[in-house]
């Protein structure tokens, strides 16, 4: 495969922290974060950031994707966030879409297309463009779906 030299060799790096790693404080990174261990502290990235550990704080990136992670504080994606069934989020979660199969205790405010997998369980408030719900999904909240279609209500006035 041919290398991308469109994109300096700087920005392609990224930050790995190891299951074995602890953390109080703060992580501010530009190049993207693969983390695995534990931090209490907040987790910001000027591109992706992967997680796997836990953080107790706060998260920001480009895209957010949880495998197994578990975040307690709010988390915040210019792109998307995508998480999987062993996922845990206690917070809210902001971003342009969402794939979710995991579970949050939050609210999720996201800008265009909510997509709520079998296993996925939300306690909190959800407002985006569009929410599509697989069967088996759960949402202890409302739901605020503010679709660019519009509805003629002439078709209800004939009944």
């Amino acid at each position: 495969m041919k290398e991308d030299r469109s994109i300096p060799a700087s920005q392609k790096s990224e930050t790995y922290i190891s299951p074995s790693t602890h953390i109080t404080g703060s992580i501010n990174a530009e190049n993207s974060i693969v983390f695995d261990g534990r931090i209490n502290g907040n987790l910001a990235s000027d591109r992706d950031v992967r997680i796997t550990g836990t953080v107790v704080g706060n998260v920001s990136g480009q895209d957010v994707v949880l495998t197994g992670g578990r975040v307690k504080g709010d988390i915040f994606a210019k792109g998307d966030i995508k998480a999987n069934t062993e996922s845990v989020v206690i917070g809210d979660i902001t971003g342009q879409n969402i794939d979710f199969n995991g579970k949050c205790r939050g609210n999720l405010i996201i800008e265009d297309i909510v997509t709520l997998r079998s296993e996925s369980l939300v306690a909190g408030n959800i407002r985006s463009l569009t929410v599509g719900m697989e069967t088996g999904a759960a949402v202890q909240g409302e739901i605020q779906s503010s679709s660019e279609r519009t509805i003629d209500e002439s078709v209800f006035d004939d009944m």
